[in-house]
């Protein structure tokens, strides 16, 4: 039944991960390409500890698998682990310096897609 309460969450999590994708767009393509949905567990990771292009670059591979890890990811962590870094160095148009400063601010400042926030 379209309104009911247990919609609220849901319409939440739709509507953060839309602006975050929104975000990622202006700034930061490549997490677009490197994760099928924002609010996965392994895109809030990585996102989490990169939130900007240049940060992303600069991840090394066990930096990537332990966050992947820590997010719960238990299986193929290794070969993810090097699809996400292989997306995340390929070259892109960057943004002015600042726009990409104040837009990874603005995306680490958004709630987490991943479920219903605390009241």
């Amino acid at each position: 039944m379209p309104g009911t309460p247990n919609c609220s969450p849901i319409w939440s999590r739709n509507r953060n991960t839309n602006a975050l994708r929104s975000a990622l767009r202006e700034y930061y393509p490549s997490a677009l390409e490197a994760f099928d949905s924002l609010a996965d567990r392994d895109a809030l990771a990585i996102l989490g500890r990169a939130p900007s292009p240049v940060e992303a670059a600069r991840l090394s591979l066990s930096k990537i698998r332990s966050a992947l890890k820590a997010a719960g990811r238990q299986r193929n962590l290794d070969s993810r682990a090097l699809e996400i870094q292989t997306v995340l160095r390929t070259e892109q148009l960057a943004a002015p310096a600042a726009v990409t400063a104040a837009s990874a601010t603005a995306a680490s400042t958004t709630p987490s897609t991943n479920g219903p926030s605390a009241p």
